[in-house]
C-alpha cells in the first residue's frame, strides 16, 4: 500500500467516530428536553416535506380552567404551565400518546384528516413548544452564522440494536436524516404565544454513515443505503429483513426525533474515499497528497518582493490594493507555487485571497475558496462585491447550498450579460499606467542612493522621523545642504558630539544670577552705572519687601 492510501486511511478513521458518544451510533430517545412527535404517518411527512410544504407545530390545547381543576387532583402537575400533564391531557383529548407512530399496512385505505393535513403534532404545552422549539431555531441559525452549515435534522425511524447477544442495553440510531429549518409564525390568537413552522432545506438527504460503518464492524451486516426516491416505509421493511436473520439487531422504532447530528466529519470522510472521485483523478494521485505522506519531496520556495520580475507584478490583474509581502504570495501562486499565508486578524489575509481570486478569474481559470467559518466566506464575498466580481461568484454554502437556489444561481450567471465600452475602458487602463508609472519614479528616487553622502532619501527620511520631537534651528540652505559629502557629513557629526558634552558640563550656567543677560561687550560698559543701577534695584526690591512684613 502506498504512503498515499496509508495517510487517506488514517485520515477516514480520525474522522469517523464510531463510538457511542456519537448521537448517530446511540441516540437517547428518553432526553428529558425531547421535541416529542405523536400520531404522523412517516410516509406522509417524509412527501410532504420534500415536496417543499410547509408544516405547522401543533401544540397540546390548554385545558379549561375548571376542567384543570378536577383533572389535577389525582395527576401529575406539569411544572412549567401548572396545569395537568400534557401527556395526561392529550389522552383526555383523543391525541394518540405513543412515541411509536402508527403504521398503515393497506395503502389503498383512506387516511384519517390529522394524518394528511400540514400539522405536526406534539405532545407539548404552547408555552413549552414554542420555548423549545425558539431554542433549537436559534441553535442552528447560530450553527450556520458560525460554521456555514445547517445541522438541524428530522430523524424518521430509528434502528434499534445491542452490542452483543446478552447485552441488556438497547442503542438507538437514527436512520433517515433530513435536513430542515424551523421558522418562527405570527401569534397564536387564543395563547398568545408564537406559532412555529417546520420546512426541507433543499439539502441532500443523508443515511446515517456512520451507522453502517458501526454495524459492518461489529457484525459484517451491510444495511441499505436510504436513496432519495425511496420512501421510509419501504426502507423500515428492508431493514427489519435484515434484524430477523441478526441476534444483535432488534428491529426499527418508528419514532421522530428533532434534533442537531453532525455531517461535517462525515462529508469529509466521504470525499476522502477513492471510490468518490473520477478514474482520471484519484485522490491518491494528488502531488500535494504526495508530500504530506512523504513520497515528493517539494524543494522550499522562497520569494522576496525584491526577486519579483517588473513585468509580473505589472500584469497581475490586481482589483486591490496589496503591500510587498502580499505581492510576493501572489507572484509565487501564479508560478505555480503552494503556500501557506499566516497572520493575525486585519494583516490583509482577506484582501490577499480576494486579489488572488480575481488573478485566478482573469486568466480563466475556477476558484474554490474554503473557509472553516461562514464569516471568512463573507468578508472576501463582501471584497469581490465591491470590486464588480460578485456574479463570477457561485456561493455553496448553508441555506444557498440547496438545489433550488443552486440552480437558480447558476441560471442567474449563465443569462449574465457583461457589457462594456471598450474605448472607456482602454483610456480607463492608459490612466492607471500613466499615475503607475509616476509612482515608480518616486519609489525609484525614494530608494536611489545619494553619490555624495552615499545614503538613500528613504534612511534619511527615516532618521528624520525617528528625531521628529528634536528641535531643528537655523538650518542650513538647501543648496548648503546638496554640497554636503560624507567626510563634511562625518565632522559635523564630531562637532555635535562635542558641543553636546559641553554642554552638558556646563549645565550649572543656567541657574546662574547673569543668565538672561543679552550684551555681548559688557567690558566696554561703565562699571558705575552697573552699581549704580544695581543699588536703586536694591532699594525698590526692600521697599517692596516692607509692603508683603
Amino acid at each position: 500500500m502506498s504512503e498515499v492510501k496509508k495517510l487517506l486511511q488514517e485520515s477516514q478513521k480520525k474522522l469517523l467516530d464510531l463510538t457511542l458518544r456519537n448521537s448517530l451510533i446511540s441516540y437517547n430517545l428518553k432526553r428529558r428536553n425531547r421535541l416529542i412527535i405523536v400520531d404522523e404517518l412517516p410516509n406522509v411527512l417524509y412527501e410532504k416535506l420534500l415536496n417543499s410544504e410547509t408544516m405547522k407545530f401543533d401544540p397540546v390545547p390548554y385545558p379549561e380552567i375548571d376542567e384543570n381543576e378536577k383533572e389535577i387532583e389525582n395527576e401529575e402537575i406539569d411544572e412549567a404551565s401548572g396545569f395537568v400533564s400534557a401527556k395526561k391531557h392529550a389522552q383526555k383529548l383523543g391525541i394518540s400518546t405513543h412515541e411509536e407512530v402508527p403504521y398503515v399496512e393497506n395503502a389503498l385505505e383512506p387516511l384519517l384528516a390529522n394524518h394528511t393535513d400540514n400539522a405536526i403534532q406534539t405532545l407539548h404545552y404552547p408555552d413549552t413548544l414554542e420555548r423549545m422549539l425558539r431554542k433549537r431555531r436559534s441553535d442552528a441559525n447560530s450553527a450556520i452564522q458560525e460554521k456555514g452549515t445547517n445541522v438541524l435534522y428530522l430523524a424518521i425511524g430509528f434502528l434499534q440494536w445491542k452490542q452483543s447477544v446478552n447485552s441488556e442495553k438497547i442503542l438507538n440510531s437514527p436512520l433517515i436524516l433530513i435536513p430542515v429549518q424551523i421558522e418562527r409564525g405570527k401569534p397564536d390568537a387564543s395563547t398568545g404565544v408564537y406559532t412555529y413552522n417546520l420546512s426541507y432545506t433543499g439539502e441532500d438527504l443523508f443515511s446515517n454513515i456512520s451507522l453502517k460503518h458501526k454495524i459492518r464492524n461489529e457484525f459484517g451486516i451491510e444495511l441499505p443505503e436510504f436513496n432519495e426516491g425511496d420512501m421510509p416505509e419501504e426502507y423500515f421493511k428492508k431493514i427489519n429483513k435484515i434484524c430477523d436473520k441478526s441476534k444483535e439487531l432488534i428491529g426499527v422504532s418508528r419514532r421522530f426525533a428533532l434534533d442537531f447530528f453532525q455531517f461535517n466529519k462525515l462529508l469529509m470522510y466521504l470525499d476522502l474515499a477513492s471510490s468518490n472521485w473520477p478514474a482520471n483523478r484519484k485522490i491518491e494521485d494528488n502531488p500535494i497528497l504526495a508530500e504530506m505522506a512523504g513520497e515528493n519531496e517539494s524543494p522550499e520556495q522562497s520569494m522576496t518582493f525584491e526577486e519579483i520580475p517588473e513585468n509580473v507584478t505589472e500584469n497581475m490583474g490586481l482589483v486591490m490594493d496589496a503591500d510587498g509581502s502580499q505581492r510576493d504570495a501572489i507572484a509565487q501562486v501564479m508560478r505555480g507555487h503552494n503556500l501557506i499565508i499566516e497572520g493575525p486578524p486585519g494583516t490583509g489575509k482577506s484582501q490577499t485571497i480576494a486579489n488572488l481570486i480575481a488573478v485566478a478569474l482573469s486568466e480563466g481559470k475556477s476558484v474554490l475558496f474554503v473557509a472553516e467559518k461562514l464569516v471568512a466566506l463573507e468578508v472576501v464575498k463582501k471584497r469581490l462585491d465591491a470590486v464588480g466580481l460578485g456574479n463570477f461568484i457561485l456561493e455553496l454554502h448553508s441555506h444557498k447550498s440547496n438545489k433550488a437556489n443552486f440552480y437558480s444561481s447558476l441560471r442567474d450567471r449563465v443569462d449574465l450579460e457583461v457589457s462594456f465600452t471598450s474605448g472607456e475602458l482602454d483610456r480607463s487602463i492608459e490612466s492607471i499606467e500613466q499615475i503607475k508609472q509616476t509612482i515608480n519614479k518616486y519609489l525609484n528616487l525614494l530608494h536611489t542612493q545619494q553619490k555624495t553622502i552615499e545614503q538613500t532619501p528613504y534612511i534619511i527620511f527615516g532618521e528624520v522621523l525617528d528625531r521628529e520631537k528634536e528641535e531643528f534651528i537655523n538650518l542650513p540652505s538647501e543648496s548648503r545642504l546638496l554640497n554636503i559629502n560624507r567626510t563634511m557629513l562625518q565632522y559635523l557629526q564630531n562637532e555635535l558630539g562635542a558641543l553636546e558634552a559641553l554642554i552638558k558640563e556646563n549645565s550649572g550656567i543656567l541657574n546662574s544670577p547673569w543668565n538672561g543677560l543679552e550684551t555681548t561687550n559688557a567690558i566696554s560698559l561703565d562699571s558705575g552705572i552697573i552699581i549704580e543701577l544695581l543699588q536703586e534695584y536694591r532699594d525698590k526690591l526692600q521697599s517692596l519687601a516692607q509692603l508683603f512684613d
